[in-house]
């Protein structure tokens, strides 16, 4: 081996290894942000565990689970489920059956249209993934960032309303909110009335 070649090496090396200076990732990611979308109405077995897991199934479980494998767990939550769904008495099939048909679809289907219902879910979902989103980059980027939200509030009859997010701070060390303390009037009200 030739000196060379030995810087090639090591060259290589670095390359591929990167350098001891990686720009830091952001602590929150999207998908922490966005959560699962449901996929499915849950059906009656999976609204009964989602309302009586804790209190009719997990104390037998954890009876039966001694000395299981790990492998196991799993089968004998579901066969538990199962087992103790079937048991229960008619007036409890039919309240969880009635949970199942209230339950609001997430997202219109192909050429349908959106409910009011479906309207308020979203928008509960989407004031705290707001906030979080833009506090996430805010700190990732190191700008401040500010978003104004508004259309009809399904919870308020569909009067219109709207809301502004703020993140990040001033070189003092102060927020948009601290030094615009008419926010509302100054940027709400004009967006409200646009829309």
């Amino acid at each position: 081996m030739t000196a060379e070649m030995d810087r090639k090496r090591v060259k290589e090396w670095f390359q591929n290894h990167g350098s001891t200076k990686k720009t830091e990732a952001s602590a929150i990611r999207i998908n922490d942000i966005f959560p699962k979308r449901r996929t499915h109405a849950l059906t009656a077995e999976e609204m009964y565990s989602q309302k009586f897991y804790a209190t009719q199934v997990k104390p037998i479980v954890l009876q039966r689970k001694e000395g299981s494998m790990r492998g196991e767990v799993l089968k004998l939550i579901k066969d538990t489920m199962k087992e103790v769904f079937e048991a229960e008495s008619e007036e409890v099939h039919q309240m969880v059956l009635q949970w199942v048909k209230e339950q609001v679809p997430l997202t219109a289907v192909e050429d349908s249209v959106l409910t009011p219902e479906m309207y308020a879910v979203a928008m509960k979902t989407a004031l705290s993934q707001i906030k979080m989103f833009i506090a996430a980059l805010s700190k990732a980027t190191g700008c401040a960032i500010m978003t104004i939200m508004g259309g009809p509030d399904p919870c308020q009859n569909g009067k219109i309303s709207s809301c502004g997010f703020h993140a990040g701070e001033d070189p003092q060390g102060r927020t948009f909110g601290q030094v615009f303390p008419n926010f509302k009037e100054t940027y709400l009200s004009p967006f409200t009335q646009f829309l």
